[in-house]
């Protein structure tokens, strides 16, 4: 139905992001891609789109580029909690350990200010979850020895990320 419409009306923004999510189920996510980037050049201040246009580039490992999607989301609605963990989410996993970690912050303390509790619980399990002045160290061997590919791989990408670095600086 929406590539009927769309093939008359290509500036359909909605159109554009059902085919997003259409593409997004069937896993083609450059197409995906191509259909959120149509919506938001008619729609940029979206943040349903760019929100979307944020999860699509982490699901292709391209983190810098979903940072600027969901910094787009944050000057659209800079409240949007979900947005500002999974903004700490990719700039961790694009190598920019101090930002992740102000980042993160942010968000811990703004859920804790909504007593948004089961955010609350995620990131504080997450500050349990590795100890920072080892992973610190492990970042600064990998990249004085060139291991470091440009996104670090963790065991456990659901358990280990950046939102582990923020409790001690929160309370």
């Amino acid at each position: 139905h929406y590539e009927a419409a769309l093939s008359h009306r290509p500036d359909f923004a909605e159109g554009h992001k059902r085919m997003g999510n259409l593409q997004l189920q069937r896993k083609n996510l450059r197409a995906a891609l191509e259909h959120y980037q149509q919506a938001a050049t008619t729609e940029p201040d979206d943040p349903s789109t760019q929100f979307a246009l944020g999860d699509t580039y982490r699901l292709l490992r391209e983190p810098d580029q979903a940072a600027l999607a969901y910094r787009e989301v944050l000057r659209i609605n800079p409240t949007h909690l979900n947005t500002q963990v999974r903004l700490a989410d990719v700039l961790y996993e694009g190598g920019h350990l101090d930002e992740a970690i102000a980042t993160a912050r942010q968000a811990l303390a703004q859920a804790t200010e909504q007593n948004n509790q089961p955010i609350v619980r995620i990131l504080e399990e997450r500050s349990e979850a590795i100890n920072p002045d080892a992973l610190r160290s492990n970042i600064s061997f990998m990249t004085k020895n060139r291991i470091l590919t440009g996104v670090l791989v963790l065991p456990d990408p659901i358990l280990y990320r950046p939102l582990h670095l923020l409790r001690e600086e929160v309370d």
